[in-house]
Formats: structure tokens, C-alpha cells, sequence
């Protein structure tokens, strides 16, 4: 974990409960940085990253090479600007591979915007960091993974809370935040205590130097009219700090912290003032990570008269209601649940490992039915035997190898040598779970020693492809005898297509995320394994659909016509190309071509 900070920041917090999750699963993590303020059993460098400067940068950089060679380090986890700067070379000239997590907006300079020193394993804390990426350093969107900083969750112990608690002002009081935080003290602060003058306000996150002479004459003036009402506080937890307050001005991690414990949370941070967070602005306050990042860089205009307004009426009424605060609690945890976050970072760097060792085109090709002879349908998703027969014997000519998704796991996580990679991959997938796969296709990929994923139906009583009457003749599908024999030849890997082969994107939010959840527990039932795949049926699918995939613990989503140009980027959505009857020779040899895809979106004009 390399930072660089001069003072405490949601970046460090997250940096370090990130590191502490990764021990916990075996492995091995160092934090660099400038200074360290969070407690942790970590090992803990100081180095210091943050200053600028030519000669500054090439020294760390050096201290870097040879750290990462001395401890072997496959990867290097970034959570700064600084960070990257120095992070982007050492990677580049060493064995690790970088990984940059972007917690806020980026100052623009040529060199990021040639260089892309952020890297190709990208994660953004919220959507509007993602398109300001996109937008103003030219990064792909394939290279960006959205998640917000995961907390970890906390029992509800909010009965220390009344209406005569006291309010927090919780970020650092330098930069942006610190601006936030001076407009509060001068334009809101003073109307609110004329009204409520047993009002009491602390101030968490940084010294109060920091705001500066003036401001800290309005505190004096305001502490001596209304005596302790604003008084700056350094607590030792600072989640646990917040369970006894009323009402936290906040954004990024102290908003959501704050939610997970149900208290209520006033979202202004670097960007804007959102207000009071509620269920229904709650998704909406996520894409700017509650206030903290605009799609502009110019923070936006307090709205002061609006701002006390509602604050006096927040002030006047009892608390918001139990189920209002559990709502916003469940929707938080859905969201930012530490171990489900933690595990898609996981699951990026075992991406950055597969790309760093194995940066070359891996194809993925879709088939469906396997059939003795041609059937009439316009769709064409059929290859007659004969024809799978020629397929799998020119892979094999061209010296093909295939691999699973459960190999790349075992790779990835070094259960299996990286020496006994193939040069030349290929992995086969089957969409829907044919009777002709079992009877057609298995006897041909055995013939070959050549492995496949098949994407089955939860629900295995449903007798055929009914989803294309009037398009395909009625196919078979395998009953349950017949899936666990072609699972137990050990040619074929399980994943899931859903419980019913409808289209997660008809669906709404709820429905969608039942058909992945319940899907993969049934399976996973079913065969006695773990499913780490998901294919969209129709190969539709949205980035909201298929981060629920991942929460729900898919490793890898895949689709059809959308993806980027290797397997690793991202894991939320990976091409597959589709195979037809009439791929042979050259067109059938073009689609296991690292240029294809390319193509493919030339011609389509994507």
C-alpha cells in the first residue's frame, strides 16, 4: 500500500482496514507512507513520498524497484497522486503490477495524459470520479472499476442519541473540505446557535490552525457568546466516535460510516452540499461520493438560506424515524459492506497479477447447440458436429490450449505455477445446457483433451429453449441426470445463466438481483462447487447489473459484443465471440485474433 500524506485521510483508513482484510486472508502487506496515524498490526515504512521534485521522485522510485525485488511484491496498490507518479515507474521497470485506487479529483498535467500513470487496474470511488477520468485524462472506461470506499459494518448502538446530542463537522480542515467547513462556521453556524443556543457543534478531522486566523476568531467570538458551543475534538475511533452525535456534516467514508450506524448524515463535502441523505437521494449521493466530487471542478455554491431552513426544522423535530435509519442503514450496507468491497479489490488484483503475467489476447468463444445436422433459424447459434469436430482440431493445430475459469483462479491465487501457463489459451463456453452437449459436444472435447464452461438454467426443470419459439425449431435441454453427467466427466466447468433465461435489464433492480443471488446458491447446491461465473443472458447487461454480479460473488461476468480487449478488463464484463456453422479457415481463425475484437467494434461502429 504506497501513500503519501502529511495528514490523516479517508485514503489512509481505507488503506490500512483494506491491508488488515488482506492479512487476514494470507497475504503479505506493507504500507508506505509519509506518516501513518491509524493504528495497525501492518508493516509500516516511512518514506517520504508526498514532497515533489525531480530528483525526489527518481529516489523513491529506486527505493521502490529494490524493495519490490527484495520482498518480491506482485502488487503495488496506489491511493494518491504522489503515489502513482512514483508507483507507474517502479511497476513499469519491476515484476509488480500496479493497482491505483483515485479517492478524489486529479490535477491535470501532460505527463498523466501521455503517460496514463494511473494504470490499467483502475478502481473509482464513485461514478462522477469515473467520468472525470474519462473525460479529462483520456483513460478508458475498461481500465475503471467503480467502488466506494467499503467500511466496515457496525452494529447499530445509537441509543446514546437524543434530541440534545451534539452535531460534528467531520474531514480535514485544509483544502477543499477545510473552505466547506470555514463556510459553515461563518455563514450557517451563527443563525443556528441564535435559535438553539444550547447547541453544542465539535469539529473532527484536523486542527483548527488550519482554518486560519479569521475563522478562529469567529470560533472565539462564538464560544464566548454561546459558552463550549464549538470546540474541536480528536477521537482515538473515530466510528466510534460518531455513534453519539445527532447529525454529521460529512461525505465519502464518514458519511457512510455514519449511515451503517443509523445516524443521520447532512452529505456536503469538497464539491457540494447534498443535504439531508434520505433513501430517496441515497443511490444519487453515491455517484459524487456524497458531495465530494463534482463532474466539474468547481465546487458548487453553498445554498445557505435553504441550508438553515432545514436545519432548523431538523433541529425543532424529534429524530428521524427508526425504519427511515434502517432503510438508509441496509442500502449503505448494500453498497459499502466492507468484505464484499474487499473482495472485488481482491479480485482486481488477480487481475493485474493475469495481465502482468500473461498480457496476451485471451479469446473466449460462445457456443450453444452442437447438432447432428443444420436447423433452420436465422440466428445460426448452432455448429453441426461435423463442424466442432474441424473447429477443435484447428485450435489444436494452431496450438491452442484450453484453460477454465477455475484454472484462472488457481493461477491467479498460485495454487498452480505460472511456469505451466499455456502460451497459447483458449477458453470454450456453451450458453444454456443443450441435451446435444452432453451427447454431441463432450465426446468431441474429449477426443481433443479440450475443456469448456457451460452457463446452465438454476432452474432445471424447464424442458427446452421455449425463449425462441417461432425463431429455432424446440431444442432439449438436459435434465438433471444428465447436467450432473456431463459436470462429473470433468470437461465441463458449471456457471450461471440465470434462473429462468430471462433479461436481468427488464427486470427491476430487486428481480435482477434475485435471479444472480439465488442462482448461484442453487447451482452451487446442485453440483457441490463453487460458481465463479455469470453469462447475461441475450448478452445484455449494464455496469449497476453486473457490480450486483460481482457483489454477489460472480468472479468473473461475461456477456457477448461488450468487453475490453483482454480477459482481465474488466471482470464485470468480458467478451465472448460468438461461433456460427459457417466458421471455418480464415473466419474462423480471425476470431481468436488479438485484433478482433477491435475490428469487430470498428465494423459496428462502436
Amino acid at each position: 500500500m504506497l501513500l503519501s500524506q502529511t495528514e490523516i485521510t479517508g485514503a489512509e483508513v481505507h488503506a490500512v482496514q483494506l491491508g488488515e482484510w488482506l492479512k487476514t486472508r494470507s497475504h503479505q502487506v506493507t504500507i508506505i507512507s509519509d506518516t501513518l496515524n491509524v493504528k495497525t498490526s501492518l508493516t509500516y515504512l516511512q518514506r517520504p513520498i508526498h514532497p515533489k521534485g525531480f530528483f525526489k521522485r527518481i529516489s523513491n522510485i529506486l527505493f521502490l524497484l529494490q524493495f519490490i525485488k527484495a520482498h518480491q511484491i506482485d502488487v503495488l496498490h496506489a491511493h494518491s497522486r504522489a503515489a502513482v507518479r512514483v508507483g507507474f515507474w517502479a511497476c513499469l521497470l519491476s515484476k509488480a503490477t500496479l493497482v491505483s485506487t483515485v479517492h478524489g479529483r486529479q490535477h491535470y498535467s501532460w505527463s498523466k495524459k501521455i503517460f496514463n500513470l494511473y494504470g490499467r487496474h483502475i478502481i473509482a470511488v464513485c461514478q462522477n470520479l469515473q467520468q472525470h477520468l474519462i473525460n479529462d485524462f483520456g483513460l478508458k472506461k475498461d481500465f475503471i472499476t467503480v467502488i466506494g470506499n467499503p467500511v466496515h459494518s457496525i452494529s447499530n448502538k445509537t441509543t446514546d442519541i437524543s434530541v440534545n446530542s451534539p452535531l460534528a463537522v467531520v474531514g480535514r480542515t485544509s483544502g477543499p473540505k477545510g473552505e466547506q467547513t470555514k463556510r459553515l462556521i461563518r455563514d450557517v453556524f451563527p443563525k443556528l446557535l441564535s435559535q438553539f443556543p444550547e447547541l453544542k457543534i465539535h469539529l473532527l478531522g484536523g486542527p483548527v490552525s488550519t482554518l486560519g486566523t479569521e475563522t478562529l476568531k469567529e470560533i472565539e467570538a462564538l464560544n464566548n457568546q454561546y459558552p463550549g458551543c464549538l470546540v474541536a475534538v480528536t477521537p482515538d475511533n473515530l466510528d466510534q466516535a460518531l455513534r453519539k452525535y445527532k447529525l454529521v456534516f460529512g461525505a465519502g467514508r464518514v458519511a457512510i460510516s455514519s449511515l451503517l450506524q443509523g445516524i443521520p448524515v447532512w452529505a456536503i463535502g469538497e464539491n457540494s452540499s447534498l443535504g439531508f441523505l434520505q433513501t430517496n437521494n441515497f443511490l444519487q449521493a453515491c455517484t459524487s461520493n456524497f458531495g465530494d466530487i463534482g463532474l466539474s471542478g468547481k465546487p458548487s455554491d453553498l445554498a445557505i438560506p435553504q441550508m438553515i431552513s432545514e436545519l432548523e426544522q431538523f433541529l425543532m423535530q424529534p429524530l428521524p424515524s427508526d425504519q427511515e435509519r434502517e432503510n438508509l442503514m441496509n442500502s449503505a450496507l448494500r453498497v459499502f459492506e466492507f468484505s464484499a468491497a474487499a473482495e472485488k479489490i481482491e479480485n482486481i488484483y488477480k487481475a493485474a497479477i493475469l495481465y502482468k503475467k500473461h498480457p496476451r489476447h485471451i479469446p473466449i468463444l460462445m457456443y450453444h447447440m452442437i447438432t447432428k445436422s443444420e436447423i433452420e433459424t436465422k440466428h445460426r447459434i448452432f455448429v453441426t458436429s461435423d463442424q466442432f469436430d474441424k473447429q477443435l482440431a484447428a485450435y489444436q493445430k494452431w496450438g491452442y490450449e484450453t484453460l477454465n475459469f477455475q484454472d484462472l483462479e488457481d493461477f491467479v491465487s498460485e495454487k498452480k505455477s505460472w511456469s505451466q501457463f499455456p502460451k497459447k489459451t483458449l477458453i470454450l463456453t456453451f450458453d444454456d445446457g443443450y441435451t446435444n452437449n452432453l451427447t454431441e459436444a463432450l465426446p468431441l472435447l474429449k477426443k481433443y483433451n479440450f475443456k469448456a464452461v457451460i452457463y446452465l438454467l438454476a432452474h432445471n426443470d424447464i424442458i427446452d429453449n421455449h425463449w425462441d419459439a417461432g425463431e429455432i425449431p424446440p431444442q432439449a435441454l438436459m435434465n438433471s441426470q444428465e447436467r450432473k453427467s456431463l459436470f462429473n466427466s470433468g470437461f465441463f466447468e458449471i456457471g450461471s445463466h440465470g434462473l429462468t433465461h430471462d433479461p436481468l435489464t427488464k427486470m427491476n433492480f430487486h428481480e435482477a438481483t434475485h435471479q444472480l443471488s439465488e442462482s448461484k446458491s442453487i447451482l452451487e447446491k446442485e453440483f457441490g462447487c463453487k460458481i465463479l461465473s455469470y453469462a447475461f443472458t441475450y448478452g445484455l447487461r449494464n455496469d449497476n447489473l453486473a457490480n450486483e454480479a460481482f457483489h454477489c460473488g460472480y468472479k468473473y461476468i461475461v456477456n457477448t459484443d461488450q468487453g475490453g480487449f483482454h480477459l482481465s478488463q474488466p471482470l464485470t464484463s468480458i467478451f465472448r465471440t460468438p461461433v456460427f456453422p459457417q466458421d471455418n479457415g480464415f473466419k474462423l481463425w480471425r476470431k481468436v485474433q488479438p485484433w478482433y475484437r477491435k475490428y469487430f467494434y470498428f465494423t459496428r461502429k462502436k
